[in-house]
């Protein structure tokens, strides 16, 4: 990267600290500028700066990126708010993901001839996961109702893990390394069982630590959430290195540190949080430098399309038949369905494809899922703020019905207000 490109990106960093929350309130988000940027920067612009996708150095930043974004985000989420509300994400996950990634990769395998029928299905699985900080105003709005947010937050955190051990079958099913069988998915049942489990022990355990030696003096100021940090890093790469879902160790590890210190541990999450906003928008920035922007002129109509339909019908479905029988008002269920942003979770996927798979459809893989993200970015990023309060504004208008609403069961959620300034 040339000096220059860093000058100018530290620029924009401050520049985007100091307007994060009137930014926040409009039609521009953090990603929007840090893909422009990127893309400005990179070889489709002034080649200032020069990373390629199959650098593996990139890889492990966005993997970390996620990782950190999962169990900081995860420390908010208390136990009883998963229990409370196992019945709608339970929905979302079990039912509209699995459907959104065989809609999706069947549709892939029909309208691109060039792509085998388990390569169209993988890009169905890069493009299920969704990212709430393409849209923040969806998820930390006050006026939309909590039960509403934290469906999407709880969605959000946990789709990340729960797909990747299902890029990893279909991946290796793709290259013909082995033939699909139910003993794979008892495979992956156990990984995710043990993963979990990794994440409630070294989660709760260093929380405990945590909370016992800040109340008895031992622990520094600023080393108290620098600590989170080096956990939230630690447990993933143990996990990962071992075979095992890391990121759902991340986010279920956090879910337990944040239960072991949410009374005792004041700022506990502080540094990993800022941390995990400035790595999030650096992935954005390499992601318009490094991969969106040297693709867009082999961009086709057929691309762009398969894009719009992966951000609407693909994913906007699937959520409807999720949710039948729920009694959810059709905005909300319309709600829930279109702020599904696609960004973190499918750039990580795409780079593992681009340096460990040997696929001859990867070149047209890669051009679909970078084209739906960014896409995503600049779509959900300027109808989040004005989507989440017309939602609210129907919400509030529904007076006295509102009690009996399925919406408006109470949650313990609140979502940090920090989240918003994304």
């Amino acid at each position: 990267m040339e000096s220059a490109a860093v000058v100018i990106l530290a620029i924009l960093v401050f520049l985007f600290a100091i307007f994060s929350g009137r930014l926040a309130r409009s039609p521009v988000s953090g990603p929007m500028l840090f893909v422009t940027a990127g893309i400005l920067l990179g070889s489709a612009g002034l080649s200032w700066v020069t990373t390629e996708v199959g650098d593996g150095i990139m890889q492990f930043v966005l993997e970390i990126t996620l990782a950190l974004v999962l169990f900081t985000d995860a420390t908010d989420v208390s136990l009883r708010t998963l229990r409370d509300e196992v019945p709608l994400s339970s929905r979302l996950l079990g039912i509209g993901m699995p459907i959104t990634m065989v809609v999706g990769g069947g549709l892939a395998a029909v309208l691109f001839t060039d792509l085998e029928f388990w390569e169209g299905m993988l890009v169905g699985v890069m493009l299920a996961p969704t990212d709430a900080a393409l849209g923040q105003a969806v998820v930390a709005n006050r006026r939309v109702p909590a039960r509403i947010r934290q469906a999407l937050t709880v969605e959000s955190g946990l789709n990340d893990g729960l797909a990747l051990p299902i890029f990893s079958v279909v991946l290796a099913i793709a290259e013909v390394e082995f033939e699909a069988s139910p003993r794979i998915f008892i495979e992956i049942g156990v990984d995710l069982v043990i993963a979990i489990a990794a994440g409630v022990i070294v989660g709760y355990l260093a929380g405990v630590a945590m909370a016992f030696a800040t109340e008895r003096g031992w622990v520094g100021d600023a080393w108290r959430s620098i600590g989170p940090a080096a956990v939230a890093i630690g447990l993933f790469a143990a996990t990962d290195l071992s075979g095992l879902s890391g990121f759902i160790a991340a986010f279920v590890g956090g879910i337990f540190f944040g239960h072991a210190t949410r009374e005792r541990v004041p700022g506990v999450a502080v540094f990993s949080e800022g941390a995990a906003h400035l790595l999030t928008m650096l992935s954005f920035f390499v992601f318009g430098a490094a991969i969106f922007g040297p693709i867009i002129g082999d961009l086709t109509w057929p691309i762009v399309g398969y894009a719009l339909l992966s951000l609407t019908i693909i994913r906007m479905v699937p959520v409807a038949l999720s949710l039948i029988g729920t009694d959810l008002e059709w905005r909300t269920v319309g709600y829930l369905g279109w702020f599904g942003p696609r960004g973190l979770a499918s750039i990580v996927f795409m780079t593992i494809l681009v340096l460990e798979a040997e696929l001859p459809g990867k070149p047209t893989m890669v051009l679909v899922v970078a084209a739906t993200v960014a896409l995503s970015v600049y779509l959900h990023g300027a109808t989040a703020w004005w989507g989440s309060n017309h939602y609210a504004s129907w919400y509030e208008s529904m007076g006295k019905e509102m009690e009996d609403m399925t919406e408006s069961g109470a949650v313990s959620l609140e979502v940090r207000r920090s989240r918003l300034e994304m």
